[in-house]
């Protein structure tokens, strides 16, 4: 039996990724995946409790509760039913571990899961940063502060070891949109020069498609070649059968498992509410200032790489549109930029700070809009590319509870 990809009530995001292609049959997959907003109340409700576990008894013991419980048992279960089949080794990656000795915890840092709030909270409680500042840090400069400050080594079973993990297709569309699109990369030497990213005459960057990204990536993974950790399999990353892992969190309800989590590390209760006082913050408005600092940097890139800094940014306003801070029918200002001293990163900060409170998305439109956006991108790549997905991320499908077909 086959599921058709269809397209979601909200109208579609018009993403750079879409081709010239209808609609593609997938393998219908064998179990439905996890309801993350089930979760995300169960996890609320457990963190505010009073009946919570002392530290040291809790410290080396994987949650009892749910969902943490049913995390721990698909990974066990992943990890009995073995690797065969599976192409891909740990000698394709890097890995990177935040160890904590002051919180007791150790965390294995994923790129696109969620690592950037692990960075934060490393920077909180293992190097005493102050949460509001730590917060508002720029993402470029943020992980510039702990570069050098990872672990290559495993953790030991002496600390909470925590497992991060993310949808596959999610964080694959994620990479492409921050590594490629953004970027205008192109993903091989030979990629023909003249497919330039042009928008009303205005050129930045290379006019990758997102099909295109996930065939050269796939193919390389699976040929043997080293693998981009943004792009990594979570298994590998984090070894994930080899390491005693006591906590399995997921990205879809990353706030309410960090707040459960730090509940139960080695650090004050002052430090534990002031760190919730954040969490309980809009989620939206948490990282942004710190995320359009970093998306702007590329106004400064030389001109041969982006002849045109109008076209940048209106790539840029596309992919806010994509990620859910800017709503679909917010229109790129182009008379906005008419004015030259416009392009002060101040002014468009500004400019799109305005524009998202002029025009704001409910929790709900914004996870609906984004959906729409990835559910569009996936239209248009072929059965054998996802099939490469399938076969790349086997692991994390399995351990992890996500399903194995493509979003629709």
């Amino acid at each position: 039996m086959h599921c058709i990809i269809g397209s979601s009530n909200v109208e579609h995001v018009k993403t750079p990724c879409e081709a010239e292609s209808g609609n593609v049959e997938y393998v219908k997959p064998q179990s439905k995946a996890v309801s993350r907003n089930k979760e995300h109340r169960k996890l609320q409700s457990k963190a505010t409790s009073n009946d919570m576990i002392p530290v040291k008894q809790q410290s080396k013991e994987a949650f009892t509760i749910e969902p943490w419980k049913s995390r721990m048992d698909a990974l066990k279960r992943g990890c009995a039913s073995g690797r065969k089949r599976y192409q891909l080794t740990t000698s394709q990656v890097s890995q990177l571990y935040y160890s904590s000795s002051r919180a007791g915890f150790s965390v294995c840092k994923v790129p696109k899961a969620g690592s950037t709030f692990w960075t934060i909270m490393f920077l909180i409680l293992q190097h005493q940063k102050p949460p509001e500042k730590v917060f508002l840090i720029p993402r470029y400069k943020l992980h510039n502060k702990v570069s050098g400050r990872e672990s290559r080594q495993p953790p030991n079973d002496s600390s909470l070891n925590i497992i991060v993990s993310r949808d596959p297709y999610t964080r694959l569309f994620s990479g492409f949109i921050d590594k490629v699109f953004l970027a205008g990369r192109k993903m091989e030497e030979n990629q023909d020069t003249s497919n330039a990213y042009i928008i009303n005459d205005l050129v930045c960057g290379y006019n990758t498609t997102f099909a295109d990204f996930l065939d050269v990536i796939t193919k390389n993974a699976l040929n043997g070649g080293k693998i981009n950790r943004h792009l990594a399999p979570v298994y590998l990353l984090c070894s994930a059968c080899n390491i005693k892992y006591q906590v399995v969190s997921h990205v879809e309800t990353l706030t309410a498992d960090t707040e459960y989590i730090v509940d139960k590390l080695q650090v004050s209760d002052s430090k534990k509410r002031s760190l919730k006082q954040v969490f309980h913050r809009e989620e939206i408005n948490k990282t942004l200032g710190g995320l359009l600092a970093s998306e702007l940097r590329p106004l400064r890139l030389p001109k041969e790489k982006c002849p045109d800094q109008l076209a940048y940014l209106y790539k840029l306003w596309q992919s806010l549109q994509i990620q859910g801070y800017l709503h679909i029918q917010s229109t790129f200002p182009w008379d906005f930029f008419e004015k030259e001293n416009n392009f002060e990163e101040s002014s468009i900060v500004k400019l799109i700070l305005d524009t998202m409170a002029g025009r704001p998305l409910s929790n709900k439109d914004r996870k609906l809009q984004r959906r729409d956006a990835l559910v569009s991108a996936y239209k248009n790549v072929g059965i054998e590319t996802i099939k490469r997905i399938q076969k790349m991320f086997m692991l994390d499908f399995r351990l992890f509870g996500y399903d194995i077909n493509p979003p629709s």
